[in-house]
């Protein structure tokens, strides 16, 4: 197959609803872990020498942090996680009282509502890692988090948090007359993503995630969507350039996943096995009502045994 490079020149204006899939914090923000508290009372900025909590006395947040003399506030850093829009043809999601889980069916444990999670609650996750919204955590004790929420939001210092994750999956596809063939396709696909994200407050932040994808035991050629041994999916700086009207606007330089609206022009197409993914430059701003975006990227075909580039 000849692949080609697809430039992209942009300006996407996208309509937020308050239906889009979010998993933000609610109510009163519980107690901070011992450890993290002492970390807070005495802070050492990169930029000064070590100063008291008393430096940002208007700070009360969740997780206090005088970063060089400001406040941060992680239960809302960082602000260019988006929430993916509902596409064309979307499910109701359950919102009451129910079993959640397998586990909680079994044992009788009824929830009032859904447990929160920055991930979604199935296996096809059109949203990138970068934009899983897992700030919630910052308001949950230690002690109660689960192992997921413990590789999230780390702190290494007042300034700088960090946060890894992955993805491991085997899909099996059983296909008759495949690909308007008379053939019959049984197959095996493997897929496993692991990514690294590094916040300097909501100033700057540096995401990377590695893909490996494959296909096994099939009867006719893999697509090349489908086959890349080792590949950057993402890899990333966000710059938080200005303010305009209460919301930061940022730009973002670097591979990165592309998904708008109901995902018919751009999308990550995570149905494919090698998910899509772009190179090169967007600025954007979230807010209430309205999300802007003005980007220019090129398509970054997969290549099944080497890393790809532009070229390929």
């Amino acid at each position: 197959m000849r692949w080609y490079v697809l430039l992209v020149l942009g300006a996407i204006v996208n309509l937020s609803s308050t239906q889009r899939v979010s998993a933000q914090p609610e109510g009163p923000m519980a107690p901070l872990p011992a450890a993290m508290e002492a970390r807070s009372e005495t802070v050492g900025c990169a930029c000064d020498a070590p100063v008291a909590r008393h430096a940002c006395p208007n700070c009360k947040c969740s997780r206090m942090a005088c970063c060089c003399g400001c406040c941060v506030d992680w239960s809302t850093v960082p602000g260019s996680i988006r929430s993916m829009p509902r596409p064309g043809d979307f499910p109701i999601r359950p919102s009451g009282p129910g079993y959640y889980s397998l586990s909680n069916q079994l044992h009788g444990v009824c929830s009032q509502k859904p447990p929160k999670s920055g991930y979604a609650p199935f296996a096809l996750m059109p949203p990138s890692f970068f934009d899983a919204d897992f700030r919630y955590v910052e308001s949950l004790p230690y002690s109660q988090r689960s192992l997921v929420e413990k590789l999230k939001r780390i702190p290494l210092a007042d300034c700088w948090t960090f946060s890894t994750g992955g993805q491991v999956w085997a899909r099996f596809m059983n296909e008759h007359n495949s690909r308007l063939t008379e053939f019959d396709n049984s197959y095996t696909l493997g897929r496993v993503r692991a990514f690294g994200d590094l916040m300097y407050g909501d100033l700057v932040r540096v995401f990377g995630e590695f893909i490996w994808a494959d296909s096994f035991s099939e009867e006719l050629a893999p697509l090349p969507i489908d086959v890349n041994r080792g590949d950057i999916l993402n890899l990333f700086v966000d710059l938080n350039l200005f303010e305009y009207q209460g919301k930061p606007v940022y730009a973002r330089v670097g591979r990165q996943e592309l998904l708008f609206g109901s995902q018919r022009l751009i999308s990550t197409l995570d149905w494919a096995n090698t998910r899509r993914t772009f190179d090169g430059a967007r600025i954007f701003r979230n807010g209430k009502k309205w999300d802007l975006d003005l980007f220019y990227t090129a398509f970054v075909p997969p290549v099944a045994n080497e890393f790809a580039n532009l070229q390929d």
